[in-house]
C-alpha cells in the first residue's frame, strides 16, 4: 500500500469539509426558501379568502337591493310620487283567448295559472301587441 503524504491527506480532508459545508449550506438555503414560499402562499390564500368574502357580501347586498327594487309596493309608491296617471284596463283593451298560448322560455310568465291538465288557462294579451302581430301576418 502506498502511504499518502500528509499534504494529500490534508487536501482530501479539506475538500470533504468544503463539500459538507456547501451541501449543508445549500440544504439550509433550500429550507429557508421553502419556508418563505409557505408564508407567501399563506398570505395569498388569506387575500383570496378576503376577496371571496367581499364578493359574497356584495352579492348578498345586490340580491337584497334587487328584491327591494322589485317589490310591487315600492314600484307603486314611485309611480304615485311621479304622478303618472295609470288606469285599469277596460274591456276593449283586453282580449281573452281560450287557446293555449306559445311562450319562449324568457317570456314565460312567472306564475302561470294552470288548469288540471297543466295547460295555461285564459291569457290576457295587450291589444297593441295583438295589433302588431296581425300586421306582421298581413304583411307576409
Amino acid at each position: 500500500m502506498k502511504k499518502r503524504s500528509l499534504r494529500t491527506k490534508k487536501m482530501i480532508l479539506l475538500s470533504r469539509s468544503v463539500f459538507c459545508v456547501a451541501f449543508f449550506g445549500a440544504l439550509g438555503l433550500f429550507y429557508v426558501w421553502q419556508n418563505v414560499q409557505v408564508i407567501r402562499q399563506g398570505f395569498q390564500i388569506m387575500e383570496k379568502e378576503e376577496s371571496l368574502s367581499k364578493h359574497q357580501r356584495t352579492s348578498q347586498l345586490l340580491e337584497t337591493e334587487l328584491a327591494t327594487l322589485m317589490m310591487p309596493k315600492r314600484i307603486q309608491k314611485q309611480i304615485m310620487n311621479k304622478d303618472i296617471p295609470l288606469e285599469l284596463a277596460r274591456g276593449w283593451h283586453v282580449i281573452y283567448l281560450n287557446e293555449t298560448p306559445f311562450f319562449y322560455l324568457d317570456e314565460m310568465p312567472i306564475n302561470p295559472k294552470l288548469d288540471g291538465n297543466g295547460v295555461i288557462g285564459h291569457t290576457i294579451i295587450n291589444i297593441a301587441k295583438l295589433n302588431l302581430n296581425t300586421k306582421d301576418r298581413n304583411a307576409s
